[in-house]
């Protein structure tokens, strides 16, 4: 993800891959509006997940760096803005059996 200060905006950019490395679907987003580095980091791996639903893909494995969004998937204490992109995460990754 990458986040523009001038215009408060976030650029996403989701690649999927198959088993080999071959690309099988790709898409760039354009956001507005972050409040925080954790709200971008979950927004980022909210549209991600919600890709691969919308495109039919079957994820095995999701390449992220940001355990904190990981611990706050795992929790059950989220609250505040980012409640809703983790809770909306969490149903997305149901379609993934995790």
């Amino acid at each position: 993800a990458a986040f523009s200060l001038e215009l408060n905006t976030i650029g996403i950019g989701i690649v999927v891959r198959d088993f080999r490395g071959q690309v099988l679907g790709c898409a760039s987003i354009n956001l507005a509006k972050a409040s925080s580095p954790f709200v971008i980091e979950s927004l980022t791996f909210e549209e991600g997940q919600s890709f691969a639903v919308t495109n039919g893909f079957q994820i095995g494995i999701a390449e992220f760096d940001a355990s904190n969004i990981i611990k706050a998937i795992l929790s059950n204490s989220v609250a505040g803005i980012e409640e809703p992109i983790v809770s909306n995460t969490k149903k997305l990754l149901k379609f993934f059996g995790s």
